[in-house]
């Protein structure tokens, strides 16, 4: 499933570019589309994408000293685990989803946005001080305690107990998730587990999970934004859209804007906003001034040079930039090759991570490693904004999580299986 994943954070904006170029209406910069090069050009960017991704693996796979190990924990790894260990760390993370469903929905009020008393926008703009917490939980926290339970399921009896309590777990976090209003969020808290579960699943099975994704989306349209399209034809050409010009269309422009000799912002002084906005107010950058806020800011810079309008970035208004886009404007065809291979290297590294985690049993790691590429490099991928990778938030919100989780696992377990004794 891991390269379904990574397939389609490629394939979509490159869709989306082609169409565009054949005349489709770019939705992001409002202008008809026309030929300009830049399907081949985005097509230069997968290639060294692949070439470092693949590469990345092939030289971590000669380099390593532990494959044969690895093999050998494989064939030892299966069941290793007693029912009674998984079946108290799963009561475990029950709790939380129940404790942290109950305060979010209630406490919080997203049960406001199910019942259309407020609107997904209005509930997320008015959590307060204390809106981190259910951001925190569902983005970090409860997706590795999903993908930990997921991991170690697989290493366990797969009795009828053992059963029952995997999917309330799975059922309550996806249904507390949705609350939030938006149409993919229970999906996006679920995927670490889901390739998890799927890594090693063929076509016909991604496509049947793919098949209740989509009708999931779909049902969610119809639930949260009935008031803006409210017939299945404007639904599914909407999200047609949405998965493919609306990926490529600001990629299309600009490389429209590099090969036409136009300029584009300063792009280095955004990497300061990993440091948080609280810094940049300490080095007097402020919304007191939206041009000197937009240079420190990838979002705000994309849009910018897509032409919105700084008082409608302030307003919320975003768009989809990819890597391609940002390394274009970062260092013109140069930059486009660098980000590129950065990106390639990342998934590289990330895969071989995740599938030794898997094949050990080692569950703490391999859950924050898939729960940080589902929800930051996978969106970095196809939006854009390199800084989101080491954001001060991601590395306190992961401190949190390896601190909740290590204390959650009972002792010893979740440990690579040979350190066990076994």
């Amino acid at each position: 499933m891991y390269w379904y994943i990574v397939g389609f954070s490629l394939i979509s904006p490159l869709v989306g570019i082609y169409l565009v170029e054949g005349g489709h209406l770019s939705w992001s910069i409002g202008v008809i589309g026309y030929p300009n090069g830049a399907s081949i050009a985005y097509l230069q960017y997968i290639l060294v994408f692949s070439a470092s991704s693949f590469g990345t693996i092939a030289l971590i796979r000669l380099t390593s000293i532990a494959a044969k190990r690895q093999r050998t924990a494989s064939k030892i790894s299966k069941n290793v685990y007693t029912d009674r260990d998984f079946f108290t760390f799963a009561q475990r993370v029950l709790w939380v989803n129940i404790i942290f469903g109950i305060v979010f929905v209630f406490g919080f009020g997203s049960i406001k946005v199910v019942l259309g008393y407020v609107d997904k926008g209005s509930f997320r703009s008015t959590l307060g001080v204390l809106g981190f917490i259910p951001y925190l939980f569902t983005k970090t926290i409860i997706p590795v305690l999903l993908a930990c339970l997921a991991i170690l399921y697989l290493k366990s009896a797969k009795t009828k107990a053992n059963k029952a309590i995997l999917f309330w777990n799975f059922f309550i976090a996806f249904v507390v998730a949705m609350t939030w209003g938006f149409k993919t969020t229970g999906i996006a808290l679920l995927l670490p587990a889901g390739i998890v579960f799927l890594w090693s699943a063929n076509i016909l099975i991604i496509m049947k999970y793919f098949i209740y994704g989509f009708s999931i989306i779909v049902g969610a349209f119809f639930v949260f934004d009935a008031g803006t399209n409210s017939n299945s034809t404007d639904v599914l050409n909407f999200l047609f859209i949405r998965a493919t010009v609306l990926q490529g269309d600001v990629s299309w422009w600009v490389w429209d804007i590099y090969t036409t000799n136009g300029d584009f912002p300063p792009y280095f002084g955004t990497l300061l906003a990993a440091l948080g906005d609280k810094f940049l107010v300490i080095l007097g950058v402020t919304q007191n001034d939206l041009m000197v806020w937009m240079l420190h800011h990838y979002d705000w810079l994309i849009n910018y040079v897509a032409g919105v309008s700084l008082g409608d970035t302030a307003n919320g208004h975003s768009i989809v930039g990819t890597p391609f886009s940002e390394g274009l404007i970062m260092g013109g065809y140069v930059g486009m090759i660098v980000i590129a291979s950065l990106a390639g290297s990342l998934v590289g590294l990330m895969y071989v991570n995740i599938r030794n985690a898997i094949l050990l049993g080692k569950a703490i790691k391999g859950s924050l490693v898939t729960t940080y590429f589902c929800f930051y490099v996978f969106p970095w991928l196809v939006g854009g904004g390199l800084v989101q990778l080491f954001h001060i938030s991601v590395i306190v919100g992961f401190f949190l999580s390896y601190a909740i989780v290590s204390q959650i696992v009972p002792r010893g377990y979740g440990q690579e299986p040979e350190l066990l004794g076994h």
